[in-house]
């Protein structure tokens, strides 16, 4: 097996590849799996020890995304920026959710979709921000608008409302998602630690 090991494809772009690619901007130790599909590169920050997964699709041709440091994007995380994606440092999204901040006008007035030209739709732009230490987790929906405050967590499977804030260390879960217990702090301490080291 170990052998076998040794005849894959390196599963990561190489730094090279990642400075061809454009970004606005990328840190240190940045690893993006191969399979990523990136659109809008030069509108994306990337900060330091930053992993993305495989299979996630980010969209930043319209909008921007910035990344903080110390950030784990897991496999099958969708990132539609039409409306601007903050991500603090600290955080993780989990396997398969997905992040929008861009969405059509469903109310009947409007049609749907850009194949209608801008005159027959409204789109809402909005942006999601993730502030230091907050997680999504897996398979969640996140609307435009969404801010996650510092430490928080929207629960497996959960979706936000448009424009929804999440409070700080606060655990949040369910469709709409709703506030429902505190977080501990005791992560900081761990985290001061692992910087001390």
């Amino acid at each position: 097996m170990g052998h076998f090991k040794e005849r894959l494809p390196m599963p990561f772009f190489t730094s090279e590849e990642l400075y061809i690619a454009g970004f606005k901007k990328r840190g240190e130790k940045v690893l993006i799996d191969r399979s990523v599909v990136i659109m809008g590169a030069e509108d994306i920050e990337i900060g330091d020890n930053v992993r993305i997964d495989a299979g996630c699709i980010i969209l930043a041709l319209k909008g921007h995304l910035k990344i903080g440091h110390n950030i784990h994007i897991a496999s099958r995380v969708t990132l539609s920026c039409g409306g601007g994606i903050e991500i603090g440092d600290n955080c993780t999204i989990s396997f398969g959710s997905t992040l929008i901040s861009s969405s059509d006008d469903f109310s009947g007035k409007y049609l749907i979709g850009p194949q209608n030209g801008v005159e027959n739709t409204k789109v809402y732009y909005a942006p999601i921000i993730m502030k230091n230490h907050s997680h999504i987790t897996a398979h969640c929906c996140v609307m435009p608008g969404t801010i996650m405050q510092e430490g928080s967590v929207l629960g497996a499977m959960s979706s936000t409302r448009q424009d929804q804030i999440i409070s700080p260390w606060t655990f949040a879960w369910g469709n709409p998602a709703k506030e429902m217990k505190k977080r501990s702090k005791e992560c900081l301490k761990l985290k001061r630690n692992l910087n001390e080291k």
